[in-house]
């Protein structure tokens, strides 16, 4: 009788050894379940802030090129032209700027409230990240007939925004059509407001603003 009840003792002891290292076990799991969405919640903030900062260095590229003024571009010039400050010629660039080390970036593109031609910062838009940067190259020009009185010629240009958190990386790119001439009136800047005025003041025969985007990282 003693044995049998000692024997019941031990089994018991047994059962509720494994029950403990079952419900051990399930809250490990439970706790690296709750670790991993917590990596992926902050993975995704920090992807949504990157993806935000590029779209803010692209806005910003495009309002800055809006408002050069049209003696700033060589008129009728289609190749070696003298271009604004901080547009580069076509192939000038690395063929894949998104693999590029922020280093790089920092180096050779502008800052996110930094006005390229004076290298100030304008304090009310500049965002204090280093990673929200951004690059235009010129890739394309095509001389205006004289159907376009006042408009000598359409360029179009690669705009590459580079926006970064933590380890976070999104590298966008715009191909944006700019008339130049006596017609066009060039924004303010930093911006005041709404880009779509610009291409509003320009004949719809006239290719202007943001005719295609991708994202490249």
């Amino acid at each position: 009788m003693r044995l049998g009840r000692e024997r019941y003792r031990g089994m018991a002891l047994l059962a509720g050894l494994v029950l403990m290292v079952a419900v051990s076990l399930l809250a490990v799991t439970a706790a690296g379940g709750m670790t991993l969405q917590q990596h992926q919640a902050a993975n995704f903030s920090d992807r949504q802030l990157a993806f935000s900062r590029a779209d803010r260095a692209r806005s910003w590229a495009v309002a800055w090129l809006f408002s050069r003024p049209g003696e700033q571009r060589e008129a009728a010039c289609s190749s070696n032209c003298f271009l604004p400050q901080a547009i580069h010629t076509d192939n000038q660039l690395p063929a894949h700027p998104e693999i590029m080390l922020l280093s790089w970036w920092q180096a050779n593109g502008v800052a996110v409230g930094v006005d390229p031609t004076s290298a100030d910062a304008e304090n009310q838009f500049a965002s204090g990240e280093e990673s929200a940067l951004w690059l235009i190259e010129e890739i394309h020009y095509v001389a205006q007939p004289d159907t376009a009185p006042g408009i000598e010629g359409v360029a179009y240009y690669r705009v590459f925004a580079r926006g970064g958190a933590d380890d976070s990386v999104v590298v966008s790119e715009s191909i944006i059509a700019r008339p130049w001439g006596e017609a066009v009136s060039e924004l303010a800047f930093p911006p005041a407001g709404s880009l779509s005025g610009f291409c509003a003041a320009i004949t719809d025969e006239i290719p202007c603003g943001q005719l295609a985007w991708r994202q490249r990282r």
